[in-house]
């Protein structure tokens, strides 16, 4: 598995490749489908990277998760997907997220 060092905006040449990235959750939000997107680097829009949690998923991690990691660093785990021209992770459980130092 790839440890990404580099900035999260050269993610994107990564797409179909497990990484690992540790950085600081700038920004969050839940849409109004309760997806929740964790947002590093910058704000959305202008995010180079998100880790996605779907509803689905929600019960695995945190309860409110955009609110306990906003403006946390995290380590996470995952494949590098693209949505709309923009890198991201989709986090399916626990196992893929720990809160950095």
């Amino acid at each position: 598995m790839l440890v990404f060092y580099a900035t999260l905006c050269q993610t994107g040449n990564y797409y179909g490749k497990d990484v690992i990235v540790e950085r600081k959750v700038i920004a969050t939000y839940r849409s109004k489908s309760d997806t929740v997107f964790l947002n590093f680097e910058k704000p959305y829009p202008n995010q180079c990277f998100s880790a996605v949690i779907f509803k689905s998923n929600q019960a695995n991690f945190a309860e409110k998760p955009e609110g306990y990691y906003l403006k946390k660093t995290l380590r996470i785990k995952g494949k590098i997907k693209d949505y709309q021209g923009k890198p991201e992770i989709i986090l399916e459980n626990s196992s893929q997220i720990e809160i950095g130092k």
